[in-house]
């Protein structure tokens, strides 16, 4: 995989979550939509040279506002990724190509997904419960572990390989971490109420540190 590649990726993850902010989607848009893209990606076929990853990430929102029942129109999806890149224009024309070329792509996202819809719940909304309800988290840490999981998203071997509740137990414990707050509770919940294997949660807990 090549530098441009990884940063093209990189940038259309950035234009799928700087979309769902502008078009006020919840959290569980946004990470159903990288699901699918990563999804999308893990198949052999679709190699580097074959489509523009932002259009990919344009028709992974369009089917991810589908799935989760906050749908926008393909119009709305693609008005808001040019003002994103082009916040200097007043009037805003989407093009009959431009809107073909996505939507044919939809197809070929949910041809990747096998039409499974079925996904994980809200990370987001889990962060919170397990986070703040179940272990007294403050808004310090609730909020640098909220920033570690967006992060998470940008990483397919992490989105796609490891069970939700391993992405947000990494992220609370990389959020205590960071404002050096011992995660002593964190480990107990994920051994006596979870049974998580914690050699897995290190490794993703590395990989983490590492984004």
């Amino acid at each position: 995989m090549t530098l441009k590649y990884e940063q093209s990726h990189y940038d259309a993850l950035n234009l799928i979550f700087n979309v769902c902010q502008r078009l006020a989607f919840p959290m569980r848009t946004f990470t159903t939509a990288c699901l699918y893209f990563h999804t999308f990606y893990e198949k052999e076929s679709n190699d580097e040279s074959q489509h523009s990853p932002s259009d990919i990430a344009l028709a992974a929102i369009l089917v991810a506002s589908k799935t989760e029942e906050t749908y926008k129109r393909i119009k709305e999806i693609l008005q808001a990724a040019v003002i994103i890149a082009h916040p200097e224009l007043v009037e805003v024309n989407i093009s009959e190509e431009e809107r073909a070329r996505v939507v044919a792509l939809e197809q070929s996202v949910l041809d990747a997904i096998q039409y499974d819809f079925c996904q994980r719940p809200c990370m987001f909304k889990m962060l919170m419960s397990i986070g703040k309800v179940e272990l007294g988290s403050g808004r310090e840490t609730m909020n640098a572990a909220w920033n570690a999981l967006v992060k998470l998203h940008f990483k397919q071997n992490l989105i796609t390989k490891h069970p939700w509740i391993y992405l947000i137990m990494a992220s609370l414990m990389h959020a205590r971490t960071s404002l050096k707050k011992s995660t002593s509770k964190e480990l107990d919940f994920c051994e006596k109420v979870f049974h998580l294997d914690m050699k897995m949660l290190s490794q993703v807990k590395a990989q983490l540190a590492a984004v």
